[in-house]
């Protein structure tokens, strides 16, 4: 079974435009430096996460192990900014990951699923699966750690867990 590990959305506050540099003096754990990044990084830490916000009103949500947590946070943060609605929440990506109990042979998989699999060791330490016409990727570690990342769900999250799951069986050693 796959652990969510990151969700993240983007949302649109009523507000138009935000002067951020108030915001580090109206938040608490806000930073603002405009001359390394052109938003806000707000950190909350209930429900944990991270909050990027852009002066048009726009914001990321970051951080959180779940959809119920991410959506919390963004009606958090409109709290915080005394706005009391957002809209065009989108949740983007939901990012898994798991861990198979046992090594994995990544030339054997690489070799047995060439259409699907990429695995050059010397630039990077795991191996990639990318299935055509999907969003959704794994990365696959000899060490038996599996990460999926891509989708917009938990459900599909855990469903193409077990699909790769599936797909790596016969390389476990």
């Amino acid at each position: 079974m796959a652990t969510i590990q990151n969700v993240v959305s983007t949302c649109k506050i009523s507000q138009n435009y935000i002067n951020l540099h108030d915001i580090p003096e109206k938040i608490k754990n806000a930073h603002y430096n405009p001359t390394k990044f052109n938003a806000a990084i707000i950190k909350l830490d209930e429900p944990k996460a991270t909050i990027l916000l852009f002066s048009s009103g726009r914001f990321v949500c970051t951080g959180t192990k779940n959809i119920c947590d991410n959506k919390t946070a963004c009606e958090n943060i409109c709290r915080l900014l005394d706005t009391t609605c957002f809209s065009e929440y989108k949740i983007h990506n939901v990012v898994g990951s798991g861990y198979v109990g046992h090594c994995i042979d990544l030339i054997g998989l690489a070799n047995t699923h060439k259409h699907i699999v990429q695995y050059e060791s010397e630039i990077f330490p795991g191996a990639k699966i990318k299935y055509p016409n999907s969003k959704a990727t794994a990365l696959i570690f000899t060490s038996g750690k599996i990460i999926v990342t891509g989708l917009k769900n938990e459900a599909e999250v855990h469903a193409f867990y077990n699909k790769i799951l599936n797909l790596v069986h016969n390389n476990i050693y």
